[in-house]
């Protein structure tokens, strides 16, 4: 290979600088995940607090996070990973579901994802969401909220 030659990036492997970014979360086994794909964990340390008003609207599924480095490098190598990949469609819980799915976290009403980034020291308040899947209670009192706000315009 030249040195001209592109990397081919194959992984997206992240190791924390810190012990810390690692505390409250534990890692999470998903049959069949991908290597490249950063690992995946489950926070363990009660309510997240970036989540505490959601438990008044509703309640919380699993909290999850996964490690990113946010250096510049870092951010290179996993926009260079995920830029030859999609997005699996379907469902893996019907029969016939898209095998493709096998490996992903699969999430459910009330469930969080946040990024932790690897260079941080672990403080929660620092994580950042990536997404909240609104239970049903959740997305009809937003639905209410919009069709009121809506009438009175």
């Amino acid at each position: 290979m030249s040195n001209n030659s592109p990397e081919i990036v194959t992984s997206y492997v992240v190791q924390p600088k810190d012990h810390r970014v690692l505390e409250g979360i534990e890692p999470l086994d998903i049959d069949g995940r991908d290597p490249a794909l950063p690992p995946m964990y489950r926070y363990t340390d009660g309510i997240h607090p970036q989540l505490r008003n959601h438990t008044r609207q509703g309640g919380l599924g699993n909290v999850y996070v996964y490690l990113v480095d946010s250096s510049t490098d870092g951010r290179a190598a996993f926009l260079a990973l995920t830029s030859k990949m999609s997005i699996p469609s379907g469902r893996i819980d019907q029969p016939g579901g898209n095998p493709g799915l096998r490996g992903l976290l699969v999430l459910n009403e009330g469930d969080a994802v946040f990024a932790r980034d690897i260079r941080s020291e672990g403080k929660v308040e620092e994580d950042i969401l990536q997404i909240l899947v609104a239970t049903r209670d959740q997305d009809e009192a937003v639905t209410t909220k919009r069709q009121s706000f809506s009438s009175s315009t």
